[in-house]
């Protein structure tokens, strides 16, 4: 990355100290403050790090906002930035971008959890055809029926307006190319999820999943799936609590499992040197 912490201040927050760090990932055409109730709640007992996707690519070197290109800059960021294993918990788009980052650099994670991923979407060609309809038609006109499943009658008015609000800042350009040059994803999808399930991992759904969690119970052996009742698309903001507290148990998780030894081992080596330079 160019002049990394200079460059990248704006694209970021980072709160809480105590590891293991939990870095976030908001959705399609969301921001970082997508995931600010939790982490309030979260950062009391965890070190969270919050990122604007776009932002973070811009300032980077990729430039590009496909999801491969974005999971990429990801990459970098932890490499440049964190220097230290994380946890990563991504919400919708930000769900597979998680995937990739694993696939792509699995000693930097030590675990996965995903907010109602596109599971569908990216392995049955959707995000490849909304791409191209966001360009030949108005963006407004292709996430109108989007609406319907992303929220319940009992979504709170103010989360509907900020979905709407944060929709309305973004151009069809960019809209349209989050999810270009996605179509690696309809025969990689299977991969990239075998590939989590090798260490910690957890996808909490709402009450509509835009995945399937029969068939992932059948081709995973130790995905944690948790449904949270009573919740549209936008689960983190409706429940942070319930979302803040299946976190912290994750980190027990993390904590028991001898798959990732390494990775902790790591993480204790690291928090040595450090006391021993202080």
């Amino acid at each position: 990355m160019k002049d990394n912490s200079k460059n990248l201040k704006n694209s970021y927050c980072d709160v809480g100290l105590q590891d293991p760090t939990f870095l976030f990932m908001h959705g399609w055409l969301e921001d970082r403050t997508f995931w600010t109730p939790v982490i309030n709640l979260l950062s009391k007992q965890h070190r969270c790090i919050n990122l604007d996707l776009v932002q973070v690519a811009k300032e980077g070197t990729e430039s590009s906002l496909d999801p491969d290109s974005l999971a990429k800059s990801i990459e970098i960021f932890i490499d440049e930035i964190i220097n230290r294993p994380v946890i990563l918990v991504g919400h919708d788009l930000g769900g597979i971008l998680a995937l990739i980052a694993n696939a792509r650099s699995p000693e930097n994670i030590l675990g996965l959890v995903l907010i109602d991923p596109p599971l569908d979407g990216a392995t049955n060609g959707a995000m490849t055809l909304l791409a191209k309809q966001i360009i030949d038609t108005e963006l407004k006109d292709v996430v109108q029926p989007l609406f319907a499943r992303w929220f319940l009658d009992s979504t709170p008015l103010w989360i509907q307006e900020k979905v709407k609000s944060s929709l309305s800042i973004y151009d069809q350009n960019v809209a349209s190319e989050q999810f270009s040059k996605s179509e690696f994803l309809q025969e990689q999808m299977g991969r990239l999820i075998v590939e989590a399930d090798k260490k910690p991992f957890m996808i909490i759904w709402p009450d509509n999943p835009s995945g399937n969690p029969e068939k992932l119970r059948e081709i995973t052996q130790f995905l944690r799936q948790e449904p949270v009742a009573n919740t549209g698309h936008f689960l983190q903001l409706e429940k942070p609590a319930i979302v803040a507290s299946l976190l912290r148990a994750f980190v027990d998780e993390i904590d028991r499992d001898p798959r990732i030894a390494n990775l902790k081992d790591r993480l204790q080596g690291m928090d040595n040197t450090s006391d021993s330079t202080n």
